[in-house]
């Protein structure tokens, strides 16, 4: 998506990109003047802290400035970004290639103190096959994790892409090996729509494509599908057709677009003679709910509703979970397997009581009841006293008593501090986690939150001391004196 100079609300752009993320990363296009400043503080808080694993910003003009305001992309949450080789569209020359190296070398040492190789894409013109590019390719493959090669028009009305693509493979190394580089193409002009067999193709061999995405209704993909930005296997923007010179007109301007859902079932593969692919179900802490399966038409449904939407076998026909039995589900995001014939969906599981299987009280379809152990059925238990808790539970107790709760919290974190044993310090981390916990509930705070600012806070590139605060010990201690 294309992020305007003027940003709009962070609300209304997430909305609008909510649909994207369900399927993959979303390619965030800055204007000039953003590209060259760290992102603003509303769009880092709604966007970035919660959405930042898919997300792709750039491209960053070329220069060790514009790398320095890549990287605070990059620290504010940013999964990759991507960065220009070369300004004005040009091939970047021998020289221009070393000064981008030294630059990444440069700012690994002097600022960031970390290397960061597989969050920066370099960005990479091609004129020509017989260019330079394979050997810029080589050059930057210490430095850089991923290459993003902008095609000339012209070169495709020559070349057949996939003998493009061919070309990378003895740079590329190994798929999933620690100096792979990820290879995506586009192409230059920013509105070209893939035709399907060489997206297919291309997906086949571990290559993306870039281009302009839309998600269009049910009749309308029937008649005129093209390619989308999705994710692949790899984790990749990726593109697919379901009709070989189809093509799908945005909404703005009827510019050439790709259709996301047709991408991501066009990267899909079925050995079953129905063309059904099994589906595994699981919640936002990665317990599987249960397998059921899915279609073209049930993946369209579920990214169009946001809903865990699915293909019913006994009833050949589409099965949105909860219309009957009110335990609907709320999509997060949809995954293919490495191998692309089966798929996950993560869902957050709704209804009273919030269970998946059939038989009443059962969480999962592998349970005999509701308790499936650990952080998760805590938070189900924490959530259900708040609403409804019975006479005498110490949870209410704690939810209408602030200051017991905090002296609680206090007293378990001096407990597990003191604890030596082995498993006395599972037990007193045991018993923080779940005052802890009930401090979560009652501020209506998930553990999928907690997990989020978690893994937002693994992106960062830059780390304070982590002193211990002096004021907030003897206000600790002060607290635990006046309790005894």
């Amino acid at each position: 998506t294309r992020i305007p100079a003027r940003t709009p609300s962070v609300e209304a752009l997430v909305a609008s990109l909510t649909p994207f993320m369900y399927l993959g990363d979303v390619s965030l296009a800055l204007p000039a003047d953003a590209s060259a400043a760290s992102p603003p503080k509303p769009l880092t808080e709604g966007l970035l802290v919660a959405h930042g694993p898919r997300c792709r910003a750039g491209p960053f003009p070329a220069g060790a400035d514009s790398l320095a305001a890549a990287a605070e992309w990059l620290h504010e949450g940013a999964r990759v970004i991507v960065w220009d080789m070369a300004t004005g569209g040009a091939e970047p020359t021998a020289e221009q290639v070393a000064a981008n190296n030294d630059a990444v070398v440069a700012l690994w040492k002097d600022d960031l103190k970390t290397t960061v190789r597989e969050r920066l894409v370099a960005r990479i013109h091609v004129a020509s096959l017989d260019g330079p590019w394979l050997d810029t390719l080589a050059a930057i493959k210490p430095f850089f994790g991923g290459a993003q090669l902008v095609l000339d028009p012209s070169l495709l009305e020559s070349t057949p892409v996939l003998e493009i693509a061919e070309a990378t493979a003895a740079v590329r190394g190994k798929d999933y090996h620690t100096d792979h580089l990820l290879i995506a193409l586009e192409v230059a002009g920013g509105s070209h729509a893939w035709p399907v067999a060489d997206v297919a193709a291309l997906h086949k061999l571990s290559v993306s494509v870039v281009g302009p995405g839309v998600i269009v209704e049910e009749a309308a993909a029937q008649a005129n599908t093209a390619a989308a930005n999705t994710s692949n296997s790899r984790g990749w923007v990726s593109y697919l057709d379901e009709a070989d010179d189809a093509r799908a007109a945005a909404a703005d301007g009827g510019a050439a677009a790709t259709d996301a859902v047709s991408c991501f079932v066009g990267c899909l593969r079925s050995d079953r003679p129905d063309n059904l692919f099994p589906t595994v179900v699981c919640d936002k802490l990665g317990v599987a709910l249960g397998l059921v399966y899915s279609t073209a038409e049930s993946l369209r449904a579920s990214v169009r509703c946001g809903r865990g939407v699915y293909w019913s076998r006994s009833r050949q026909q589409l099965w949105r979970k909860g219309d009957t039995s009110g335990a609907w589900q709320d999509l997060h995001r949809i995954d293919l397997d490495c191998d692309s014939d089966a798929i996950r969906f993560t869902v957050v599981q709704n209804g009273s009581p919030a269970c998946f299987c059939h038989r009443p009280g059962c969480r999962t379809c592998w349970s005999a009841g509701a308790h499936c152990g650990g952080i998760g059925h805590l938070e189900r238990t924490l959530a259900s006293r708040l609403a409804c808790a019975p006479v005498g539970s110490y949870t209410k107790r704690l939810f209408e008593d602030p200051d017991l709760l905090r002296n609680k919290i206090l007293e378990e974190g001096q407990e597990l501090v003191e604890a030596t044993e082995p498993d006395h310090v599972a037990a007193e981390a045991a018993d923080l986690l779940y005052f802890a916990l009930v401090r979560c509930a009652a501020a209506g705070v998930a553990v999928a939150d907690i997990e989020k600012h978690l893994d937002h806070r693994a992106t960062k590139l830059k780390r304070r001391p982590g002193n211990a605060k002096a004021y907030r010990i003897a206000a600790a201690e002060a607290a635990l004196g006046d309790k005894k």
